[in-house]
């Protein structure tokens, strides 16, 4: 849904309307307006969208780095293998921020 967010609304993310000012949600705009007249469910799609390019991103990047450090560590061996392994070992060390 996120990734088709222009074909569900009638809206443009950047339209205003000085007439639907603070409008709260009804048949015209889902989740109502906010105080330039912007389409709140717009503007929801377009940021779950750029939400999950970025996570997607993220997540090639890393794997990509993982991939190739692995790679470079499992066929030099040796010193730069001991390396990696300390600087990941020093990555696992740095406390997780849970949200409850």
């Amino acid at each position: 849904m996120v990734r088709a967010g222009p074909v569900w609304s009638p809206w443009r993310d950047d339209a205003t309307d000085a007439l639907s000012i603070n409008q709260p949600p009804g048949a015209e705009h889902w989740l109502g307006t906010d105080f330039l007249g912007r389409d709140v469910y717009t503007r929801l799609l377009l940021a779950g969208r750029i939400s999950l390019i970025i996570g997607l991103l993220t997540m090639v990047m890393s794997v990509c780095l993982g991939y190739l450090l692995g790679a470079l560590s499992g066929y030099v061996g040796g010193l730069t293998d001991k390396l990696i392994m300390r600087v990941a070992d020093l990555v696992m060390t740095i406390p997780r921020v849970n949200r409850c």
